[in-house]
């Protein structure tokens, strides 16, 4: 692995760590009750994050 592999790895998971901390904020700014608009938000920063990791491992040489 090169070495601008290696940042590229360190961006991906400084972009996925970023998307998992806002919805960790969203779950402990909610109320406690039921709310589908929160969810929705978490539903699409999980997508995003997703979405970071699936491209990352596309990018991936396979022997």
């Amino acid at each position: 692995m090169t070495e601008s592999e290696y940042v590229g790895d360190d961006a991906v998971v400084g972009a996925v760590r970023e998307l998992l901390a806002q919805v960790d904020a969203l779950q402990q700014t909610e109320s406690k009750g039921f709310d589908l608009v929160g969810l929705a938000k978490q539903s699409a920063l999980l997508e995003r994050a997703h979405d970071e990791l699936t491209e990352a491992l596309e990018g991936v040489e396979r022997p």
